[in-house]
């Protein structure tokens, strides 16, 4: 067959003589060596020697079963003896050499001994698997996409329509193929939108048109189609592939979209960062503009050194910051972040998000380094500010004068109490209990449920004289009481009932009183009896004793003037009593609502008529003019009257006596007779003048409203003509404690309406941001998919890198957009329940998809259960995934090295699913800490991992929307095990 090179220049394997053949072997792709009659190997083309591993010059000359040990012995060796002995082709499949793939070895026999083929088809299954993975992922990408896409042949014919265009149209994918489609097409828009495609796919130029097509429901939409020509690798056409978006509203809509983009650049130009790049090799450090817009610092003072930088770094920040980024830069990490002071122009400092992505070299060492640098100052005063103001909020709870506690959730929790509901109940431990736990001698009288019926159907309930029995003094006896009580729903913003919020007034001594009073009454009017009764035996004794009719006289007018003295007592005491009736049924009532404009009101009209034919309620402004709040009169029609007096006629903010001397030094101002003269002194013209002397006011009080010694509005009662009665010094102290109650319940309701603003504008920012953001991301993530699937053309295997790098990082954003929109759901109380059977094998597939590739670039272990029992539990699937995915995450997350494994259990009519990883563990003061929304146990600065700290909040918050919780058992430096706990049906 052929020669060794020493001998001359072989012949080829078919024996012509020529090289033609020898060309074609040395530059085939396949292994080929010939042999002759003693199985010594006399060729041995390129591929075969890189196979073998050796020298061409060694292999030559030498037996086969020397060279090639991994055909020696066994099937193979078998075979090519038969084919040399029989002269036979013999075809079979084995590996040519030691630890190879096998590969379809084909041997016949030649003149001078045997040739062999050998052919690497697994390379051929892995390019046909790769299609068909390819194929299936396009698919996949594609019924997943946002928008329409189709595909086309070199016929102009369909070949493919996507789910969401199915979905669109209401029609079946067997319908659409062929020309299908254009049935969907406005009979005015189809000759234009044929003609227009027809010629784009005869020049095979890309196109865009718009036309009008019908939606399911009929309707037709204004659509955008965008086609690009396909060609495969050697350049043939192959037909289009375009999208389609339904831009009706857009084109509605173009006015108000020119208005957002206007105030996306606003804002884009408003929350510029400051960009950095330093050239690792040169420590050249370049800035862009921003570094005078939001630090003040000239490009011209600007050194172009990491050393200015630095300089320019808060001295207790310094150090930490570059042993940080140089660490980061050491370890060649990814990403580098941290927060830290920053110095501006002006000598301030400037509290900065700095965030630094790595840039590596062909050989993979560092050399640039990107990055931008936020100023969060504002955010910073911003959280202050807030922590402030809920330390603000509890502390006014605490210091209310009234026993006020509120109950959340299904179990009425206790989440607040004042300290004076503290001492009310023994100063017993309240927060965080349900009512029926921390107050269960309540609750066996009923009082539970009265609770529950507010809860359930969000009426109040109010008790007056009430008998109830606790232990008040931490004895452990509960002690009679008599109490008056008001059990207010709270309802959020979505108006379904989240709590109730309870006001409890101890009117045990007011009944006792009563009591006593009723004692009294029936005391004198048995005396009267005795009295009624000595009368008439006097009357039959008085023709026998005349000479005791002067003592008889005396004897009555002592009783005449001891039943005066008992009329004037019962007179005082029903006066008291309606006082007492009075300030509680102001406190009933105030404490029926935290609405700010409704308290006022309230507080206005609580005194008439019982107190006053017109009530007033003003403050002043941060101008210092004094308004009008509310005033209270039988007729509402003078109300309004009263409006428009105030605004023709404001009050004097510098007036020596009114409610402007009693704004300014908060005493108050008392006028039992208000004599003619001084109302017409005080008017400004004849029509003011008139007014007063129409309204005929003739006896006032006014009485600060103060809060923490803050003075911020007036109560005024006045009677008039109406009623004709007058106020003494002893209405004084009953319209002090109307005042100060009412003060209390006022401002309660404005920092309450605060409090409920900011947490709307917290949750409508998160929400339509993370809205705002996810939309472009979901583009930049399919356009990514279609670019590493080589649509419209295959992108460059160095641009691959780039490309998945950009894909990884939109899918990381995604996942906290997700994140944040679950939040802002369960926060506003919008999360809704889908309830089915999920099968938790396959579940257990799923997450392990997602997590497997992430535990396999931190080189971790994943262990999914073989056998999952029990195999279904009746939930949310789709809140389940995203409980289990965080979990997981979190575990690969914080996890260096070891393993994380997931696990079912089944107990007592629940499901537990386990998450255990060998990570750095947390410590036992930390383990509830984690569950806050936007809290990790590890300072910002000093992370070792990234996140929004919301995954574990949002995974708890799912868990018992469904039923369930999430808890976590863990050992500090072994690892941790979080166990979500699931009703099974």
């Amino acid at each position: 067959m052929s020669r060794p090179p020493d001998a001359g220049a072989p012949s080829t394997p078919h024996g012509d003589g020529g090289t033609g053949g020898l060309d074609i072997l040395e530059h085939a792709a396949d292994a080929f060596v010939a042999l002759d009659g003693a199985w010594r190997l006399t060729y041995v083309n390129p591929v075969a020697a890189t196979l073998a591993g050796r020298p061409r010059g060694e292999l030559l000359g030498h037996p086969l079963w020397e060279r090639f040990p991994a055909l020696a012995g066994g099937e193979a060796e078998r075979a090519l003896r038969r084919a040399a002995r029989e002269g036979v082709v013999v075809e079979l499949h084995h590996p040519l050499a030691e630890g190879g793939a096998p590969m379809e070895l084909r041997a016949f026999p030649t003149p001078d001994g045997l040739a062999v083929y050998a052919r690497d088809v697994g390379a051929e299954r892995r390019a046909e698997a790769a299609v068909r993975e390819s194929e299936a992922r396009f698919r996949a990408l594609a019924d997943t996409a946002p928008v329409m896409i189709w595909l086309s042949d070199p016929q102009n014919l369909g070949t493919y329509f996507n789910r969401p265009w199915l979905q669109f149209t209401g029609r079946t994918l067997e319908e659409e193929l062929g020309t299908g489609w254009t049935r969907a097409l406005h009979p005015d828009d189809l000759p234009r939108a044929v003609e227009h495609c027809s010629a784009a796919f005869e020049a095979r130029r890309e196109f865009r048109m718009e036309f009008r097509m019908r939606r399911a429901d009929g309707a037709y939409r204004w659509v955008l189609d965008h086609g690009i020509p396909r060609y495969d690798d050697a350049g043939a056409f192959l037909g289009y592939v375009g999208s389609c978006i339904d831009i009706t509203d857009l084109r509605a809509a173009s006015d108000a979209l020119r208005e957002r983009e206007e105030r996306y650049r606003l804002v884009m130009r408003a929350t510029r960062d400051v960009v950095w790049d330093w050239d690792l090799a040169t420590n050249r450090v370049r800035w862009n503009e921003a570094i005078e817009e939001v630090m003040g610092h000239a490009p011209a003072d600007v050194e172009p050194t990491a050393r200015w930088w630095y300089g320019h770094i808060h001295p207790d920040d310094r150090d930490r910051v570059v042993l940080g980024i140089h660490e980061a830069i050491r370890l060649r990490a990814a990403q580098w972040s941290a927060e830290y002071r920053f110095l501006r122009a002006g000598g301030e400092w400037a509290h900065v998000l700095d965030r630094g992505y790595l840039l590596r070299g062909d050989d993979g060492r560092p050399v640039r380094m990107i990055g931008a640098m936020q100023d969060v100052t504002g955010r910073k005063r911003a959280e202050a500010a807030r922590e402030s103001e809920r330390e603000r909020l509890r502390r006014v709870l605490a210091q209310l004068p009234a026993a006020v506690a509120v109950y959340e959730g299904p179990e009425l929790v206790v989440v607040a109490a004042s300290d004076a509901y503290h001492r009310f109940v023994g100063g017993r431990d309240l927060l965080g209990r349900p009512f029926r736990d921390a107050l269960p001698e309540l609750a066996a009288q009923g009082f539970d449920r009265l609770l529950e019926d507010v809860y359930r159907s969000g009426r109040p309930h109010v008790g007056t004289g009430v008998d109830a029995a606790w232990d008040d003094d931490g004895d452990g006896a509960a002690e009679p009481h008599v109490i008056d009580f008001v059990y207010q729903p709270l309802v959020g913003a979505d108006g379904a009932v989240y709590g109730v919020v309870a006001h409890v007034t101890d009117v045990t001594a007011r009944h006792r009183a009563e009591r006593e009073l009723a004692e009294a009454r029936a005391e004198a009017e048995a005396r009267a009896a005795e009295g009624a009764d000595l009368a008439r035996r006097l009357a039959e004794q008085a023709m026998v004793l005349r000479a005791q009719v002067e003592e008889s006289r005396s004897l009555a007018a002592e009783l005449r003037t001891a039943n005066e003295g008992l009329v004037a007592a019962s007179r005082s005491a029903d006066a008291s009593r309606r006082r007492i009736e009075l300030l509680a049924e102001a406190s009933s009532r105030l404490a029926s609502s935290l609405d700010f404009r409704e308290t006022v009101r309230t507080v206005a009209q609580l005194a008439v008529p019982a107190l006053a034919d017109w009530c007033f309620v003003e403050t002043q402004d941060d101008t210092g003019a004094i308004r009008l709040l509310a005033a209270g009169h039988a007729d509402p029609a003078k109300v309004e009257w009263a409006f428009e007096v105030m605004r023709r006629y404001p009050i004097d903010p510098d007036a020596p006596y009114g409610t402007a001397n009693v704004l300014r030094t908060g005493e108050p101002e008392v006028v039992f007779e208000i004599p003619d003269g001084l109302l017409d002194a005080a008017a400004r013209d004849e029509e003011h003048r008139a007014i007063y002397r129409a309204v005929a006011f003739r006896s006032h009080i006014s009485v600060p409203l103060t809060v923490a010694g803050r003075t911020f509005g007036v109560l005024s009662l006045v009677y008039g003509d109406e009623s004709g009665r007058r106020y003494t010094a002893d209405d004084l102290p009953l319209a002090r404690e109307l005042a100060h109650r009412a003060a209390v319940a006022i401002e309660n309701a404005r920092l309450y309406g605060e409090a409920l603003a900011a947490n709307r504008a917290k949750a409508g920012f998160l929400a339509t941001m993370s809205h705002e953001l996810r939309t472009p991301l979901n583009a930049v993530t399919g356009y990514a998919d279609l670019l590493l699937l080589g649509i419209p053309e295959p992108i460059p295997e160095r641009a691959r890198a780039q490309v998945e790098r950009i894909l990884l990082a939109a899918r990381h954003l995604l996942s906290i957009i997700e994140e944040i929109l679950a939040y802002s759901r369960l926060e506003a109380g919008r999360e809704t329940i889908e309830l089915e059977a999920v099968d938790l094998a396959a579940l257990a597939g799923e997450v392990g998809a997602i997590i497997e590739p992430l535990a396999a670039v931190k080189g971790l272990a994943v262990h999914l259960p073989e056998r999952v029992e029990p195999a279904t539990v009746v939930t949310d699937p789709r809140k389940l995934r995203q409980i289990l995915v965080n979990l997981l995450g979190n575990a690969v997350k914080f996890t260096a090295a070891g393993s994380v494994s997931f696990g079912v259990e089944g107990v007592d009519g629940a499901v537990l699913l386990h998450v255990r990883d060998t990570g750095i563990g947390i410590e036992p003061a930390h383990r509830e800490v984690i569950f806050e929304p936007f809290r990790q146990v590890d300072d910002a600065s000093t992370r070792v991992a990234g996140g929004t700290g919301l995954g574990l909040s949002v995974s708890r918050s799912l868990a018992r929307l469904l039923g369930g919780d999430v808890t976590v058992e863990s050992v500090p430096g072994e690892g941790s095990t979080f166990t979500v706990r699931l009703p099974r049906a």
